[in-house]
């Protein structure tokens, strides 16, 4: 589908010079319209429609998520359904999803989600595909989708897809010349962007609230451990090209008091004289740095951090910042900063380490508070919540359970990497007690049991694997599990059996290496299937017309962003 001869691009040049994620950025942040072609060295093209900046259709000249696997993935239609529909729709050259939608198998509202996500699996695979020698080129205000593949534009949050797409590629060599640019410089983030359009998970939000508690350069960001280095680097690329985090301002020097006669003025390490003279610096005046403590009020604090820690889940977020029920984002926002500079972990003195944990509990429930608060539609459920009783104190240890679990869950993938399975396995634990309704945790603490070393050695697998099924019995898409599942089989001379697992893990997450590798090699020996429903969907003529109301990504639902963008044919 090249563009026609007579049409000139608002722009090319290639990847080497101006990244995808770079060019992704550019037209998000001027809400453009029009398409970006993708030319690799081979002369294969691919695709993507824009419409304000978001990705809406994508065309690779490679084969990824076909429409009908994408739909039995999700689960709204089974798979011979599909298949029978897409014979159908191809003999009638009308797209599956329309006709799905006509039988009444899909409604508009999961026909929509169904064409997002194929939008963003094929974003991500071309991240994954696209080199430093790819060419592109930007027509505005052109969609040359607008023939190929169903009547809609489905678009996606692009900073969501930025994210993503920045996971896909995470050895990018344009990541670390990027970051060097600040060098050792403190960074501290904008607010340019709601971090919620990102889809971060827990541990990256932990590390951007220790980042908007204290600006910190690049280095000292990863050396917090929050997240593995490279996945601290990825963080931090992301939130620099979409200016979420900018160079944090020299702090302005004191400036000394007049002298008792009132007609001089004296820079500081300037004498009066003009002579420079050493200035005199304290702990008291230099940013993330603790006062020191005499023995008196060290014992003191530490009381107190123990007693805060105690009584904590047992406040209301408006109490646990000491703010009123009526308190302004603006007044949230001031109380959580001024109480971040005394309760975050990092700002205790090395004498009181044994009080680090309780402090980092009082600071990640003053962060979830401020988080709340500040967010008017968080903050309205909330209230609603506290009018209810569900916000009562036993529904907050509830939360906080979970809160606890989700930090046990992030300490025991760390170990996992390292392969310390022993800690692994009591942390993963925890979390799964914890908060026994998430398949992840349950799918990382049966891991971590299969790998004592006697398991290994026998092959006894039989309670993990107990584990893994309830946890896909909890959530069919759990790729961590299917994963799991899959590499225990394969050691126990399943190969049938692993194999639909790693076929599973491999759809859900494309970036699993592992999986896919596993389905590489089993379809080489040629024991491979191919399955129904792979064809791309079938051409229409339709054309979607737009309106320039902007997109709230942050609270528009699917439904209200195809209303507004689309209207029917």
């Amino acid at each position: 589908m090249p563009a026609p001869a007579d049409l000139r691009p608002s722009a090319s040049g290639t990847l080497a010079k101006n990244p995808l994620a770079h060019l992704l950025v550019f037209v998000a942040e001027k809400r453009l319209d029009g398409t970006l072609l993708l030319r690799d060295r081979k002369g294969g093209e691919s695709f993507v429609a824009f419409a304000q900046g978001a990705p809406g259709k994508v065309k690779t000249s490679f084969a990824v998520a076909p429409f009908g696997r994408v739909l039995t993935q999700l689960g709204l239609v089974d798979h011979d359904t599909v298949e029978r529909a897409a014979q159908a729709a191809s003999a009638a050259n009308e797209p599956i999803g329309e006709y799905l939608l006509a039988l009444g198998k899909l409604d508009q509202a999961q026909l929509v989600a169904a064409l997002r996500e194929q939008v963003m699996r094929r974003m991500i695979r071309l991240f994954e595909q696209v080199t430093e020698h790819t060419a592109y080129e930007f027509y505005a205000n052109v969609n040359l989708l607008d023939g190929w593949g169903g009547p809609l534009l489905t678009p996606i949050d692009p900073y969501r897809v930025l994210w993503e797409g920045i996971n896909a590629r995470p050895n990018d060599p344009n990541i670390e010349p990027t970051l060097a640019r600040l060098g050792g410089a403190p960074v501290r983030l904008s607010g340019a962007m709601a971090l919620e359009r990102f889809g971060f998970g827990p541990p990256e939000l932990m590390l951007i609230d220790l980042l908007r508690a204290t600006p910190m350069s690049i280095d000292d960001l990863v050396g917090k451990a929050v997240l593995p280095v490279r996945q601290s680097k990825l963080l931090a690329y992301a939130l620099l090209i979409t200016k979420s985090i900018v160079v944090a301002p020299a702090a302005a020097p004191a400036v000394q008091a007049e002298s008792p006669r009132g007609t001089q003025k004296s820079t500081p390490g300037v004498s009066a004289a003009g002579n420079e003279s050493p200035t005199r610096t304290t702990t008291q005046n230099m940013p993330g740095r603790a006062v020191p403590l005499t023995a008196a009020e060290e014992s003191s604090l530490r009381e107190e951090i123990k007693r805060r820690a105690a009584n904590i889940d047992n406040e209301t977020f408006f109490a646990v910042l000491g703010v009123p029920d009526d308190a302004a984002p603006d007044a949230v926002r001031s109380a959580y900063f001024a109480l971040a500079k005394k309760w975050h972990p990092d700002r205790l003195p090395a004498s009181l380490a044994d009080a680090r944990d309780d402090a980092a509990r009082v600071f990640a429930r003053m962060s979830d508070a401020h988080a709340t608060l500040t967010d008017a539609g968080r903050r309205q459920k909330y209230v609603d919540m506290l009018k209810s009783g569900e916000g009562q104190p036993d529904e907050q240890a509830k939360v906080q359970r979970v809160i606890e679990a989700t930090l046990d869950f992030q300490k025991a993938e760390v170990f996992v990497k390292k392969h310390d399975f022993e800690k692994a396995e009591a942390l993963a634990q925890r979390a799964m007690e914890g908060d026994p309704e998430q398949p992840d945790y349950m799918a990382l603490y049966a891991w971590a049991l299969a790998n004592r070393r006697e398991r290994m050695a026998s092959k006894d697998f039989g309670e993990p694997l107990t584990l893994l099924n309830r946890a896909i019995a909890l959530e069919p898409r759990c790729e961590r599990a299917r994963f799991y599942r899959g590499t225990l089989l394969k050691m126990t001379g399943k190969q049938q059996a692993a194999i639909a697992d790693f076929r599973q893990a491999a759809e859900l997450n494309p970036r699993n290496i592992d999986a896919v590798r596993e389905v590489r090699l089993w379809e080489m020996r040629g024991t491979g299937q191919r399955e129904a429903g792979e064809q791309d969907e079938p051409k229409a003529e339709a054309r979607t017309t737009g309106t320039d109301r902007p997109i709230d990504w942050k609270h528009d639902g699917v439904g209200e962003i195809f209303g507004r963008l689309f209207k029917k044919k």
